[in-house]
Order: C-alpha cells, then structure tokens, then sequence
C-alpha cells in the first residue's frame, strides 16, 4: 500500500500507478481480455524497488510500440511475420517481447497478430472497394498465408464463417442503400 505521505514522490507514484490501471483497462477493453488479464496487486507498485519499476516502465512502454507498430505500420499485414522480426524491428529480446504480450496483453504473439489481422478483414470487407475481392485475396491483403488459418481464425474470433460474416454484411449493405434503412 502506498502511505499517504503527502509526498510529491508519493504522488508521482500514485499517477505511475493510475496510468498504469487506465492503460490496462484501455487494452483490455480493445482485445475483450477482462478476465484473462493479470490482476494488480492494489496500490503495491509504489512499492516496487527501482529496478522492477525500471522494468515495469520499459514493459509498458514496450506494450505502447507494438501498439504502435500494429496500429500504425500495420506490421500485421506481413504474411511472414513472426516474433523474431518483431523483436528485431523493436530492437528488444524476443522473451521480453514475449512477456510484455503475455503479461500486458493478456494473448500470445500469434492471437494478437490474428486479431489485427480479422479485424483488418472485417474493415476490408466491409468497404465496398474490395466486394469484387474474393475472400483469399482480403486474407492474404490482411496478413494471413493459408485459407485454413484464415477461415479457423476468422471463425474463432467472430463466430462465424468468412462466406457468412461477407453475404451477412453484403445484405445489411444493400438494404441501407436501397431502403435508406439504418441498421
């Protein structure tokens, strides 16, 4: 627990501390994780030595640039991605890559890959530009390099198939143009 010292350090620890929680809670929210993602320990990162704060601070920050790398250069969209690159591209041993996504994220290297990459899908079969695409040319647009992957992912993640999430969209899309019905 952090004692209210009334400390300037004390609270620099405490607004470390909330934006720490707010950071987690953003991600979390973002990937669906609630239950999965690491409890804190209350207030007890104040009390954290500097060293594990130095490395709490370099985690989240390595949290923050493959956030970045994924939201931004859309390094996803590389078919042949894999966590050695992505470490290289971070300049960052691959097994703190590794954690940083564990622990910050709540997935694995490959289930955060996948979601950038469905939901790129999704945004990409969504916009009436790739309608003349078949759905293999969407998936390997988004990153992935195999139908089985992609249909096994696309399906895990959504709940339904490809074929089914592209007519259902397709039907929805038509009857807003045609109906001027809002769904």
């Amino acid at each position: 627990m952090i004692k209210n010292t009334g400390s300037i350090r004390g609270m620099k620890k405490l607004a470390q501390f909330v934006t720490q929680i707010v950071r987690r809670v953003l991600v979390a929210s973002k990937f669906g994780k609630f239950s999965k993602y690491p409890r804190d320990n209350s207030l007890e990162l104040a009390m954290l030595s500097s060293s594990e704060q130095a490395y709490s601070k370099s985690s989240t920050s390595l949290i923050d640039e493959i956030i970045c790398l994924m939201t931004e250069e859309k390094v996803y969209k590389c078919p042949d991605l894999d966590l050695k690159s992505l470490s290289e591209r971070l300049q960052t041993p691959s097994y703190l890559v590794t954690k940083a996504i564990n622990e910050g994220l709540g997935l694995n290297f490959y289930e955060l890959i996948n979601r950038y990459r469905v939901e790129e899908v999704e945004s990409l079969l969504i916009n009436h530009d790739h309608k003349r695409f078949t759905l293999m040319a969407v998936a390997f647009d988004a990153g992935f390099n195999s139908k089985t992957t992609f249909n096994t992912v696309f399906k895990k993640m959504t709940g339904v198939t490809p074929s089914h999430y592209r007519s259902r969209n397709c039907f929805v899309s038509n009857l807003r143009d045609r109906c001027g019905v809002n769904v």
